[in-house]
């Protein structure tokens, strides 16, 4: 983790992440709720499965970013040692976070990004982009073969999202670039997926991965060409990580007094409880400059 300069879109763009990972992991608990908060990738695009893409693309932009800045001013060897130990330390908190679970610690998202971003290591600081995009693809191709304990090992899909999402961080200073760059491999990416996804089902996650450059469009011409960010977004966007972690943590405690049958009032009473938390929180970091990033 790191604590580093502020993108106003960036932080835009990891708020409503955020954001919509606690709207998701907060109601998709209960059955009342609409079927799209729950996951289900062979069922059709369903905003549950398109928002924890979203936010590995989202990593994989500022990764590059933090990543390039410490290799220009201490070295390759640097920047690398750096990203190991951030990593490294985010597998570890999210050891704790998950209780020691050893059926969540390579299938829950803060320790699929943890080891998803060790794989992309050795190509994240590569000048040209071409060799990013071949290893994505090529994690992306081994994900249906690759297990252990008898299940798919999920980190090695989250590559494809961080490594695609690293391609963000070259256009991000020219906003000719980063507006017709976002869009047309939005749009591509968006297609192609639907289209394969007639035949595999799964392939809709590339899908997503086209709709997250698409939000970043929208969000950089929010926040960058407009000027019209939304404050509440920058404050959870700043402090991404503790405002997962935090969520997931009251949303546990939280479910010993509101139960998974419960009606649409006491479900939505758990959502705002569990962001006020969250927000009170990421404001008081805030005001106190302190930032945390992954």
């Amino acid at each position: 983790m790191d604590v580093k300069l502020r993108i106003e879109s960036l932080d835009q763009l990891r708020g409503f992440a955020i954001l919509s990972m606690v709207l998701v992991n907060v109601l998709g608990y209960y059955p009342i709720m609409p079927e799209t908060f729950r996951h289900n990738l062979e069922d059709g695009f369903r905003f549950a499965d398109f928002v924890a893409p979203l936010f590995v693309f989202l990593v994989g932009i500022g990764f590059r970013i933090s990543f390039l800045k410490n290799q220009n001013s201490h070295g390759k060897w640097h920047a690398i040692k750096k990203s190991v130990h951030r990593f490294t330390i985010l597998f570890i908190v999210s050891v704790f976070v998950y209780h020691f679970s050893l059926n969540r610690m390579f299938w829950d998202a803060l320790t699929e990004i943890a080891i998803a971003g060790i794989f992309a290591i050795p190509v994240i600081g590569s000048a040209k982009q071409w060799p990013r995009i071949l290893i994505a693809f090529a994690f992306l191709g081994l994900f249906p073969t690759a297990r252990i304990l008898g299940l798919q090992f999920e980190p090695f899909v989250w590559v494809f999202p961080l490594l695609i999402g690293s391609l963000v961080a070259d256009w991000i200073d020219d906003r000719k670039k980063m507006i017709l760059r976002t869009l047309i491999w939005g749009i591509c990416l968006s297609l192609a997926g639907a289209l394969i996804a007639i035949v595999v089902p799964n392939a809709i996650f590339i899908t997503y991965i086209g709709c997250s450059f698409l939000i970043t469009f929208c969000f950089y011409y929010i926040a960058d060409v407009w000027k019209k960010p939304f404050p509440h977004l920058s404050t959870l966007g700043k402090n991404a990580i503790v405002v997962y972690i935090l969520h997931y943590l009251i949303r546990n405690d939280l479910r010993s007094y509101i139960h998974s049958d419960a009606g649409y009032a006491l479900a939505l009473a758990s959502f705002v409880i569990v962001y006020i938390g969250c927000y009170a929180t990421a404001k008081y970091l805030e005001r106190r400059n302190y930032f945390i990033t992954i």
